[in-house]
């Protein structure tokens, strides 16, 4: 594996990594407070809008960083566009900028789990890297790019890579 050239990381979020949602308020705060104080005010207010759904964004949404756009895909189509004040792009607009189908470079994500068959089998087909959380120890060599008994022993090898 090339280190340093990841670009993505995809975490199981249903449920098995963690048991409750109070660690998103503590992240959220780490993020607020490497801000600067004038934009602290509008994170906050856009935390809350995602939290509660009044916000395009969510899970299963895709943030494009470049164009400053959440999509929504079906098959690696765009079916959705929206701006981050919430705002709906029209369909011949998503056409315009999203011509085909959207090519991720999967050998630069990262996808972490817990599950051999849900999590990482998948993701190893699709061409991802993969690290298998396994508190069971069940898998085999070559099950995963990397295989570690928990949570905490992927931060180690996440710093390699990120």
């Amino acid at each position: 594996m090339n280190n340093r050239n990841i670009k993505a990381l995809v975490f199981d979020l249903d449920g098995t990594l963690y048991e409750e949602t109070h660690h998103f308020e503590y992240y959220a705060a780490q993020v607020a407070k490497r801000l600067r104080e004038k934009d602290q005010h509008r994170f906050w207010e856009d935390y809350r809008a995602v939290l509660s759904g009044r916000h395009p964004l969510r899970i299963g949404s895709v943030y494009d960083a470049k164009k400053d756009l959440i999509l929504f895909l079906q098959n690696g189509i765009v079916s959705e566009v929206y701006r981050w004040n919430g705002e709906k792009l029209g369909a011949a607009e998503v056409k315009t900028i999203y011509p085909g189908q959207v090519k991720i470079d999967l050998d630069r994500l990262f996808s972490i789990g817990d599950n051999l068959e849900n999590d990482i089998l998948p993701a190893r087909r699709l061409g991802c890297r993969t690290i298998f959380i396994d508190v069971y120890r069940l898998a085999k060599h070559g099950d995963a790019d990397v295989i570690v008994a928990s949570m905490s022993e992927c931060v180690p090898v996440l710093r390699r890579f990120l």
